[in-house]
């Protein structure tokens, strides 16, 4: 109220203010009912008529900022693995249209996280065993809001698998070598490599230095494709820049 009239438009104020006087606005806020909604909102566009490459990307975009505005610790998470997976895909020479899907999986990839309880994602600690087991949920979670929607046939794989591991130890599906598509493949080395560069109120970056070093410990053990972890290599500052939106500062390593 304090800021009506000045920094804020008195009617869209009075509207708010209208609109949530209901304990059912509030509730419909509450994870479980987000979700839902955003299916039968995407179902509802997917079903009437197709929707451009413009509109999903608008919708991605709208759903990636619910899914980290869920979590302090995610915020903008989605929006730097969306472009890292986008650039990589051009980097391994994947068509535009391929290119283009890879960024909305990157912005999807963490939907399932909607249906993660906020004390989990929220914990400022290490998470103990039954929590780590409900925060891998969240892929499955994933893939199961996403492939209910036409529009998101081959994103729904690619998202979903974004933990997946070349030696078959990832989860949830436990798919391993050829069964992981090199779009999914992507997705995961966007997703590690922007959750290790990203400032975290738990922790800080971990460099750039620290990023290639997971990196490459990830493609010894076997988790990551290593053709692709060498382009990241050969692309390096590149990669930190999509990923981050900071220009790479060269360090000892780099």
């Amino acid at each position: 109220m304090a800021l009506s009239g000045s920094f804020f438009d008195p009617a869209l104020v009075k509207a708010f203010l209208e609109t949530s006087a209901s304990e059912a606005f509030w509730l419909t806020l509450e994870s479980h009912h987000l979700e839902r909604q955003i299916h039968e909102t995407v179902l509802h566009f997917a079903d009437t008529r197709e929707l451009t490459s413009a509109e999903l990307m608008q919708l991605a975009k709208i759903f990636a900022r619910i899914v980290d505005d869920k979590s302090r610790f995610t915020a903008e998470h989605s929006i730097g693995v969306s472009r890292l997976s986008r650039l990589l895909g051009q980097l391994s020479g994947l068509p535009d249209k391929d290119c283009e899907l890879l960024e909305i999986a990157g912005l999807l990839h963490d939907i399932g996280k909607l249906r993660v309880p906020d004390e989990v994602l929220d914990k400022p600690g290490p998470l103990n065993e039954a929590e780590f087991a409900v925060i891998e949920r969240h892929t499955f979670e994933t893939w199961q809001i996403l492939r209910r929607v036409r529009a998101f046939d081959h994103v729904a794989e690619w998202a979903s698998f974004h933990h997946e591991s070349i030696c078959g130890n990832g989860y949830p599906f436990h798919r391993h070598d050829s069964e992981i598509p090199i779009q999914a493949r992507i997705v995961a080395v966007a997703d590690i490599f922007q959750a290790m560069a990203q400032d975290r109120p738990y922790r800080p970056t971990a460099g750039p230095d620290g990023v290639r070093a997971v990196l490459a410990r990830m493609t010894a053990s076997g988790h990551l494709d290593s053709t692709l972890i060498a382009s990241v290599e050969a692309n390096f500052a590149a990669c930190w820049e999509a990923a981050t939106g900071k220009e790479c500062i060269k360090t000892t390593g780099y």
